[in-house]
């Protein structure tokens, strides 16, 4: 008996949104080196507001260098934004890095509306235990469940 080819396809991330991330990241830096400068000026003059300009400017490096992350991360994974295969769905367009969803733990396939703009849909899988695959994600911003 011959063995099943197993069946991989790649849904790559479409290039509005790729440009959109190198824009969202132009823009932090441009915002930031203007933040930067004014909290130099206001310091050689010793007016209020030069700690706060500060803060952003230090928030909008890490901005920053938080979104030459992702498009180091994005381009290392050659821009593939979702991957389906007979074993399951891997979705890496969000950023969550849970792994595959199992089609074995997928018991139920909905379409639902976007509640904020009613001309995007999004595709939810309901799988049989949830908190696993809450608890494979690798970031620690987890609720205790």
């Amino acid at each position: 008996m011959a063995e099943k080819a197993n069946v991989i396809v790649k849904f790559m991330l479409s290039a509005r949104k790729r440009r959109g991330i190198c824009f969202f990241s132009a823009t932090i830096f441009i915002i930031t080196i203007f933040l930067f400068f004014l909290s130099v000026i206001l310091y050689g003059q010793h007016l209020p507001g030069r700690r706060l300009a500060l803060l952003f400017a230090l928030m909008g490096i890490l901005l920053f260098f938080f979104s030459l992350w992702a498009i180091y991360s994005l381009r290392k994974d050659g821009y593939v934004g979702m991957i389906i295969s007979d074993e399951g769905i891997t979705d890496l367009s969000t950023g969550y890095r849970i792994g595959t969803v199992l089609w074995n733990d997928v018991t139920k396939i909905k379409v639902m509306d976007d509640l904020e703009n009613l001309n995007y849909k999004y595709v939810v899988l309901v799988v049989k235990n949830p908190n696993q695959y809450i608890m494979q994600e690798p970031i620690a911003i987890k609720n205790d469940l």
